[in-house]
């Protein structure tokens, strides 16, 4: 039955991560897309995402553009939403790269209504860049500033650029509020100057793309009252958002149904079935921020956190583990004998290093290390709750863990005060002081061949039962590769 089993009649899917981000939303965002949406929406973020999919076996990585844009030629539709911030630097550039790898992009559009990341955003995001320096490890990407102004009413919409008048009102507005005691002739240089920098590297992108910008919202709503199948694409995670997340080590968005919904123009009504994605059995964390689950705690905190010296080139040279260059990035066996061995140590910060190398977490938008963990059944439990019913879990990556001794999910943890809690308390002070309650299963091997549910090891099907279980959804969908045919639909 393939993926008609796990949509079911549903005409309107969310596709959201139940952990820190990360899960691999931009497959089964690729998944729906290829062979079931008919058109597939952003609503939150900006390119601090990074969704890599697996197309005709080249892998492809959208930072902006969501992962329909893969499958332009086949007819489906791609919506950057009002709820995210776009540099429309980097959307030209993906859209260029889109471009030189033989594929369209005619089948964009934006809102109008989006605001934009402009030069200033980065310059103010840079400080909170280093987790190393006190900042939250933010990408650097200028979202939290351009956020910040869109609360403060200073923003700037794309529908700005297109109308001088609203454009130099709304940036005299902005110089005004980020320097409010700047005198008004120094305001007036600094907005003739932003001016004349956005006319030379910004409004010709601008024009490029007027026809792609429309009322998104309006039309997604037409396209949902005549019939048509969307997918909603979520961006970074459920404990990630701003509103429910370990704030304030967070993103600027509300990464979950009710604020993708309302990203796109959509009420969350309108959603029939949510895609709650779980990295299994272990997951991960990138940037500053509680972690209770982390594979050597503090000192891998810390280590992650590094400016340098920490990218997948060091850790292989470390291991000794040898590897290639290639167009495609790094290339290099996961299940050399040394990863193998490192993977299965006692010691935190080795078989931190281990379950990094072996299931390649390495940021694909800043490149930095993923902190990883074992998987947290209760933060998981909080996001699913969050984002509502009807719900399927999606498991993946849980071909990563084939060849571990034994893997360990928490189903509580025990408080300061020694009492224990399912509860997952969203407070960064008081979740760095839990303590997960294991449980630990023993290891299992996979083949790689697995396309049916009872051919997974036993071991892997009982922990992800539990995992349900505990949670309150259904296994939807299991994961066991990164080719777009490696999935186990339950």
């Amino acid at each position: 039955m393939g993926i008609e089993k796990l949509v079911g009649n549903a005409k309107v899917i969310a596709d959201v991560c139940l952990q820190f981000g990360d899960t691999g939303k931009g497959k089964v965002s690729g998944l729906l897309t290829s062979e079931w949406a008919d058109i597939t929406a952003r609503g939150t973020g900006g390119d601090n995402a990074g969704h890599t999919e697996v197309v005709d076996g080249v892998r492809r990585v959208s930072h902006v553009l969501p992962a329909s844009i893969f499958y332009d030629g086949a007819g489906k539709y791609s919506v950057l939403g009002q709820g995210m911030v776009i540099n429309l630097q980097s959307l030209a550039r993906e859209m260029e790269e889109i471009a030189k790898a033989g594929l369209s992009h005619g089948n964009l559009r934006i809102s109008d209504n989006a605001h934009l990341i402009l030069p200033h955003h980065i310059d103010l995001d840079s400080k909170n860049t280093s987790q190393a320096n006190g900042g939250i490890g933010s990408t650097g990407k200028g979202i939290g500033p351009a956020y910040a102004e869109k609360i403060a009413r200073v923003g700037v919409k794309l529908r700005h650029l297109y109308d001088p008048e609203s454009l130099q009102e709304i940036l005299t507005r902005t110089i005004r509020h980020n320097f409010p005691s700047m005198p008004d002739r120094f305001v007036n240089y600094m907005v003739g100057g932003y001016l004349a920098d956005i006319r030379k590297d910004i409004l010709p992108i601008a024009e490029s793309i007027r026809g792609k910008v429309i009322d998104a919202g309006s039309q997604l709503r037409s396209w949902i009252r005549e019939g048509k199948k969307v997918c909603l694409e979520g961006a970074q995670g459920t404990d990630l958002s701003i509103e429910h997340g370990t704030y304030p080590f967070v993103t600027s968005s509300d990464c979950t149904t009710n604020g993708l919904a309302s990203g796109v123009g959509i009420p969350a009504s309108s959603i029939d079935l949510v895609l709650g994605v779980v990295k299994f059995p272990f997951m991960s964390r990138v940037g500053g921020g509680p972690f209770p689950t982390e594979i050597g705690g503090v000192e891998m905190e810390k280590y992650c956190a590094k400016n340098e010296g920490n990218r997948l080139r060091d850790e292989l040279k470390r291991a000794r583990v040898s590897y290639q260059e290639s167009p495609q990035g790094i290339v290099y066996n996961h299940n050399d004998v040394q990863i193998l061995w490192m993977l299965n140590q006692r010691d935190g910060s080795t078989q931190n290093t281990g379950l990094r190398l072996k299931a390649n977490e390495y940021g694909a938008t800043t490149g930095r290390p993923r902190r990883v963990g074992w998987t947290d059944a209760v933060a998981a439990r909080h996001a699913s709750q969050v984002n509502g019913s009807p719900q399927k879990l999606v498991f993946t990556k849980v071909d990563c863990l084939s060849g571990a001794d034994e893997f360990k999910i928490a189903y509580a943890y025990r408080l300061p005060s020694g009492s224990t809690t399912e509860e997952f308390p969203t407070d960064p002070e008081l979740l760095r002081k839990v303590e997960p309650v294991y449980t630990t299963y023993p290891g299992y091997a996979m083949t790689g061949r697995e396309r049916e549910y009872d051919q997974l090891p036993k071991s892997l099907r009982k922990a992800m039962q539990d995992l349900s279980d505990f949670v309150g959804q259904p296994i939807g969908m299991v994961s066991v590769g990164a080719d777009r045919e490696a999935n186990i639909f339950v």
